[in-house]
């Protein structure tokens, strides 16, 4: 699409339709203004093997996918595998390139976690039992006063939040009109009201993470851009420079508006494979890891449980929890943004996508993925890598 010669309006109500979504997802720079996040002075490059082929097929709800299909199918952009910290397997299809910046979507959400346990370590927080209106004083008087840091990593506020993507009034929807046209990011936080006791159902809200990304502006006096840069992009030793979209008022999107290369996503995911540490320091604190790949409330365990949680999926602290018996955890975005990590064997992949058909299929292509990554890592084991 020529960006030149088209209205914003027009941009924005063509971002995901199917002829330009894979070329969107990929030059948001062009689309939004934003804050950069420039490469490490010291990168460091993930070593490499040769030979690993992704599995013929694989299985789920009994019908047979070949990966090559499926990945057609599902628009990918690109795939990293990663086992004991060296890359047995990567791909890049067209139009994304190796070294483009591919919008995160809510595999940022994650990564938002990762700066709130680097603020708990330079003392920037003091406690996530902490309200968080602590930190952002302009929350009080919104649905979010009151709210522990605690209970908005983990979904669990209580907060009213309608994430229908087919109903145009939803509140997702009016987020991303929000997103689209710039406006602040704050005023909307302070729009919603709650609807039950925080810390007794999990409920998957956008904008909880977006209210850590005010937590973390308030109380290190940073840009969230500025934040990643110091504390994790620099360390990481991160190849390519990234950015980070914002609204009007400068505020970046916390909730999923990070953009920056496979390899990178790749560093971050297997920096937590090895529990923070990466690039010869600890970057993100041991226990932190520990603490947010797990829970023990009830509300947040995996499983059919709708009076507790509207997900089958477990979560932690900005991550999701399958049930899994090695502990498997993902970071995961819509239209299909991963990064799926099994701690057990230290396998960590990666795919960034535009699958246009996210909207219809949603959580059924979630599940439908995580099956593809067994797979993948079920070939690994066979292979003795």
């Amino acid at each position: 699409m020529d960006h030149k010669n088209t209205s914003k309006l027009e941009q924005v109500l063509n971002l995901f339709k199917p002829e330009y979504i894979a070329y969107n997802f990929s030059n948001m720079d062009k689309l939004f203004p934003y804050n950069s996040i420039k490469a490490s002075s010291t990168p460091c490059s993930l070593m490499e093997d040769d030979g690993f082929e992704l599995p013929q097929s694989f299985t789920y709800k009994d019908q047979v996918w070949t990966s090559k299909d499926y990945l057609a199918k599902s628009q990918t952009s690109g795939v990293i595998v990663l086992q004991n910290n060296r890359m047995q397997y990567k791909a890049f299809f067209a139009p994304h390139t190796e070294n483009a910046k591919h919008i995160s979507w809510s595999v940022c959400k994650s990564i938002i976690s990762a700066m709130i346990g680097i603020c708990l370590r330079e003392n920037f927080i003091k406690n996530i039992s902490d309200e968080v209106d602590k930190y952002v004083p302009h929350l009080k008087g919104c649905g979010y006063e009151g709210i522990s840091i605690k209970n908005v990593l983990q979904m669990s506020t209580g907060i009213a939040f309608d994430e229908d993507y087919h109903n145009p009034n939803s509140d997702i929807n009016r987020l991303g009109r929000v997103f689209a046209l710039g406006e602040s990011f704050d005023a909307f936080v302070k729009s919603l009201h709650r609807s039950k006791d925080p810390g007794t159902f999990h409920n998957y809200i956008s904008m909880d993470t977006q209210v850590l990304g005010m937590v973390i502006r308030e109380a290190s006096g940073m840009t969230l851009s500025s934040f990643l840069e110091k504390y994790i992009w620099e360390p990481m030793g991160a190849e390519d420079s990234a950015y980070w979209i914002k609204d009007n008022e400068g505020m970046e999107a916390a909730f999923g508006g990070l953009n920056c290369s496979l390899r990178d996503y790749a560093k971050f995911g297997n920096m937590y494979a090895n529990l923070g540490y990466a690039n010869n320091k600890q970057i993100i604190p041991k226990q932190w890891i520990m603490d947010s790949i797990q829970s023990s409330e009830d509300h947040l365990q995996p499983g059919d449980l709708p009076h507790l949680s509207s997900h089958i999926y477990g979560y932690g602290y900005q991550w999701w929890l399958p049930e899994s018996e090695t502990g498997e955890y993902m970071a995961m975005g819509v239209y299909n943004q991963f990064i799926y990590v099994d701690p057990q064997y230290h396998i960590v992949i990666i795919k960034n996508s535009s699958n246009y058909n996210f909207a219809t299929e949603k959580r059924e292509t979630t599940y439908r993925h995580l099956a593809f990554f067994r797979a993948i890592k079920h070939k690994l084991l066979q292979n003795g890598i």
